[in-house]
Parts: C-alpha cells; structure tokens; sequence
C-alpha cells in the first residue's frame, strides 16, 4: 500500500468517525439557533409598555401561521426558519454551512437583523404612530448556543473538506 492509499484510508476512517459523531451527538450541540425578539423604548433601551410586547406577541402569532414573509427574510438573511414561538418571543432559525452562520452572525452584529424584524413586524401606521416613542426592536442571541452552532458547522464541514481534498 502506498502513501497515498494509507492516507486516503485514514481520512475514510476520520470521516466515518466523525459521521457516526454528529449522528449520535448532534441532539447535545445546538441543533437550531434561538433568536429572541423584545421591544425596547428611548436611546436608554428601556423596556416598552407591555400593550407594545403584546402586540410584538400578536405580530408573531400571525407570523406562527402564515410564515411566508419570515421565511423570504430569514432567507435573505441566509437562514432558515424552523419554528416562531410567540409566547416567548422567538424564531428558532438553523444553517447548513458556514457561510450562512457567518453571513447571519456578520447580519446581527451590525444591527442589520433587527432593523429587518422592525420593518416586517411594524407596518408604516404604527411608525407614524410611535414617532415619539423611539421603539425599536431588540434582537438577542445567546453566544454560547451560536459558538454551539458554529462549533457543530465546522466539524460537518471540517470533515467534508477533508474528504474531498484528498479523495
């Protein structure tokens, strides 16, 4: 067996061991990225009135039934939305590589994310109606869930590329 071959066997055997990693432990790594959503008042980001996160609420729940315009966006945002849960003001979102987590996260970190939940949960009316208010809406994400996330990307793509490098 030359060099090459037994290189080319070990990358098999890392590959195989790290399918049968990500099978049976993909359920402990964040699978989906929770995006938590609140609306906040004033340059102090204050928490608004509660009628405001009741309505955030509402707006959400019809996004829960009808999620053609969150999934356009989240889309656009190089996401893919599994589940909205009104009730604790979250999108679940997940990504198949490391390009989408990047793009998202780059997204996020400049502001870009919440500025795109404001335009597609607040209509112009409601703009017109809270000028004085300076409502926005705030968007989290938990850096340990999305290092998880990103962690769990590389080692599925990590692996590929190896594969494929050498095959």
């Amino acid at each position: 067996m030359n060099l090459k071959h037994l290189y080319l066997h070990y990358v098999n055997i890392y590959h195989s061991a790290l399918t049968v990693y990500l099978r049976f432990f993909s359920d402990s790594l964040c699978s989906a990225l929770p995006v938590f959503l609140d609306v906040i008042r004033g340059p102090d980001r204050l928490p608004a009135q509660n009628h405001l996160k009741e309505m955030l609420k509402g707006k959400l729940h019809i996004l829960q039934v009808d999620s053609t315009k969150v999934n356009a966006l989240f889309m656009e945002l190089s996401a893919h939305v599994v589940s909205i849960n009104s009730e604790e003001k979250v999108i679940f979102v997940r990504f198949e590589t490391f390009q989408e987590i990047w793009k998202f996260t780059t997204y996020y970190m400049i502001g870009f994310l919440g500025q795109c939940m404001e335009n597609l949960l607040f209509d112009p009316t409601f703009w017109l109606s809270s000028f004085e208010d300076d409502v926005s809406i705030e968007v989290s994400i938990p850096e340990e869930t999305l290092n998880l996330t990103y962690k769990r990307i590389l080692m599925q793509e990590g692996g590929f590329m190896v594969w494929s490098n050498f095959r």
